[in-house]
């Protein structure tokens, strides 16, 4: 498991970035799926998905994003990178777990799990 989280910010968001592009760099060499953590951090994500995937002969791997709070067009974006998502829902953010369910719903996402925490 690797990823970002600007949530709880134990490390800056540099050095979370920095540690996450080797990751996923590692992983396409490798040829290695990646369960990755991402937390109020999308569009850093995707840029680092995007970055790494840009050079010569890089393939990402499959890759599953898990304890993802995003909303419906971030699910979206990760959907068109091929991405499967899991995302835990808490009862502190119901506007955002409505509008996830709605993305469900919509037969949009073919590798989406939903799970109650």
């Amino acid at each position: 498991e690797c990823g970002l989280d600007f949530n709880r910010n134990f490390s800056s968001h540099e050095q979370q970035i920095h540690a996450f592009r080797s990751q996923v760099t590692l992983a396409c060499e490798l040829k290695k799926p990646l369960f990755v953590h991402e937390r109020e951090a999308h569009e850093a994500l995707i840029r680092v998905f995007d970055e790494v995937s840009a050079t010569e002969g890089r393939i990402l791997p499959p890759i599953i994003v898990h304890c993802f709070t995003g909303t419906e067009s971030e699910a979206m974006t990760y959907s068109i990178w091929g991405v499967g998502i899991i995302s835990a829902l808490r009862a502190s953010s119901v506007k955002k777990n409505e509008e996830l369910r709605c993305a469900r719903s919509s037969h949009v996402f073919g590798h989406f799990c939903l799970t109650k925490k």
